[in-house]
């Protein structure tokens, strides 16, 4: 859908709830289902573990890969890896983006300009690309400037892709439905024996119950 000339009248019809949400998530749920089905997932294992967790035992060498954040620490892995674009889509792989801050204004504040001046400051091209390089996160502006050794080499050609290739958000937060936690937990259903078609059965009704209570 991101990677559409027809994006934002896709993206109106998820909103209005014309397209049900399952028709861009069966497959990844029936993904799912096909690992869990064929034993290739410990269901066990997957509904206890963190993310912490998760990356500390593939720092250990256990897994053949892991869904990574690119601020992750990789400082004491002992083995030689290489992030990469998750081969997803037709057309090739493309990297999920997500905020590693959020800034916003309470618009009660009774010192609303101070507010916005102070904001207005952090945003600031050279500022987004300080705080950027002190969370070891990648910056929200192009900049051919940007020296990007601090996330290591490992990252340089994904890197490149990010700002150059297919990003998706991880929340899109123009829809009015919830993407990222009510996944996780779609996910965490079929792991306790839900089928991928309840799961698609379930996140539709979510979506129509939030565009409901949006309109009310």
């Amino acid at each position: 859908m991101y990677t559409s000339d027809k994006k934002d009248q896709l993206l109106n019809d998820l909103k209005d709830g014309k397209t049900p949400i399952s028709t861009y998530m069966k497959d990844g749920f029936d993904l799912l289902e096909l690992f869990i089905d064929k034993g290739y997932m410990d269901k066990k294992y997957a509904l206890e573990k963190t993310p912490d967790e998760s990356l500390a035992d593939f720092k250990a060498g256990h897994g053949v890969c892991i869904a990574a954040s690119s601020n992750y620490d990789m400082s004491d892995i002992t083995f030689h890896y290489e992030m990469t674009s998750a081969n997803v889509l037709a057309d090739g792989g493309g990297f999920v983006v997500t905020s590693a801050r959020k800034f916003a204004i309470n618009p009660s504040s009774k010192q609303i300009e101070y507010a916005k001046e102070a904001l207005s400051y952090i945003l600031k091209e050279d500022n987004m690309m300080q705080i950027a390089k002190e969370l070891k996160a990648l910056p929200p502006v192009e900049t051919d400037q940007m020296d990007f050794s601090y996330m290591g080499n490992e990252r340089k050609d994904a890197i490149h892709d990010i700002y150059h290739g297919i990003t998706i958000p991880m929340e899109d937060t123009s829809l009015p439905f919830g993407e990222w936690e009510v996944i996780r937990n779609l996910g965490r259903e079929m792991l306790e024996g839900k089928s991928s078609k309840d799961v698609c059965k379930e996140y539709d009704q979510i979506q129509q119950d939030a565009i409901k209570t949006e309109k009310e």
